[in-house]
């Protein structure tokens, strides 16, 4: 057997499989031919020709494969190597065979071939003969498939940009290739659409970063330890509170990312953010308050701040319970430490008319006070 391969056809397999640097397998590759029957090589001239060219012709496959793809010396990892080339074609074979005259026929043995992982034995020598004449032009085409995309699915990229389509393709998955077109069609709208909505997003976000110089409000609030809101008027800070939260909002809808970017465009309040003693008045007038009496040290407050409320961001300082809380436990000690003896000497320091006067205003204005006062007199 092995003599007569050798001389068959002037010993055209064994130059292949040389060529192709199969370690001699080729002996191997012509008995899996034989049924099992025929272990004892009782077989005809006729069938042991069939056989061999069987196998020439697997060998000549991969020979001519191996010109576009890795180098492979078996028939399996050449129609391998073709099905991994394939699942990187983002697109239906029917979609792009109708658009590649003669190439289409070739894709659709290579459809073929992905699907059953296979070349039947019937098909083999189309598919050498559609690799000797198309095998170049499928090179061409895989290497610039974006052009046909684009004339495909024209009426779905529409006011898109050639880069921006090219981007869109470059983002699909795999394995579209053996998908049907209306699947595939369905899948290509919901990209679509979400890089439209993601363009949004990135302007809206670019647009954030350029003014501000951070991510988002968040980010911002907590390079500065102060609530982004303290720094809008009071007139703006509803809609600029709605603003901020799509900003910094994973998935705003294109709406909303556009009604963000026009805020942003018509805000006045970028000097403020930039300006650090507007930032320390803001945050001293709107986070502490009445207490600033006693807190006197703006970044002092914001430091405990932080280190007490680990689990709350500055950005939601603005109007929380539990800031106020914290500053209110911060001035009673305060009060306790110096705030009373401060007050007592501010007392000393008043003639009886200053003090009659400051306490009427304090009846005034403070109830419970002018209740303290009634129940004196009572001697209660």
């Amino acid at each position: 057997m092995i003599a007569y391969i050798e001389l068959y056809k002037d010993g055209e397999l064994r130059q292949l499989a040389a060529e192709i640097n199969d370690n001699g397998a080729y002996i191997d590759e012509v008995k899996k031919k034989f049924n099992a029957g025929d272990g004892n090589w009782v077989w005809s001239t006729q069938t042991a020709d069939e056989k061999i060219s069987d196998v020439i012709l697997e060998y000549k496959i991969i020979k001519e494969s191996n010109k576009s793809l890795s180098s492979c010396a078996t028939l399996q990892d050449t129609i391998s190597e073709w099905n991994r080339r394939t699942n990187n074609i983002k697109m239906p074979c029917e979609v792009v065979a109708k658009q590649v005259g003669d190439l289409g026929l070739f894709l659709w043995e290579l459809s073929s071939i992905k699907r059953n992982n296979a070349i039947a034995e019937q098909n083999k020598q189309k598919f050498y003969d559609l690799l000797l004449t198309q095998r170049e032009n499928f090179d061409a085409f895989y290497k610039d498939q974006v052009p046909y995309f684009k004339a495909d699915a024209n009426s779905l990229l529409s006011d898109l940009s050639d880069s921006e389509i090219a981007e869109i393709y470059n983002s699909l998955p795999a394995g579209q290739f053996t998908k049907g077109k209306t699947e595939y069609y369905n899948f290509v709208q919901g990209k679509i659409d979400e890089y439209i909505l993601s363009q949004w997003k990135k302007k809206m976000q670019a647009l954030w970063l350029e003014k501000t110089g951070t991510k988002d409000p968040v980010e911002w609030s907590e390079k500065y330890n102060t609530p982004i809101l303290c720094m809008v008027s009071e007139e703006q800070r509803p809609i600029a509170r709605r603003i901020f939260d799509i900003i910094k909002s994973s998935n705003p809808s294109e709406d909303d990312a556009k009604a963000a970017i026009e805020f942003m465009n018509g805000a006045d309040f970028y000097d403020r953010l930039s300006d650090s003693s507007e930032r320390d008045r803001l945050f001293m007038e709107l986070i502490v308050g009445t207490n600033s009496v006693l807190l006197t040290d703006v970044n002092d407050i914001r430091s405990k701040l932080r280190a007490k409320l680990l689990q709350e961001s500055p950005y939601y300082w603005f109007g929380s319970s539990e800031v106020q809380k914290y500053l209110k436990s911060m001035v009673d000690k305060e009060y306790k430490l110096r705030g009373s003896e401060m007050a007592s000497q501010i007392i000393d320091r008043m003639d009886t008319a200053q003090l009659r006067e400051y306490l009427k205003r304090r009846i005034d204005e403070d109830a419970e006070f002018g209740i303290q006062i009634l129940k004196g007199e009572d001697g209660k």
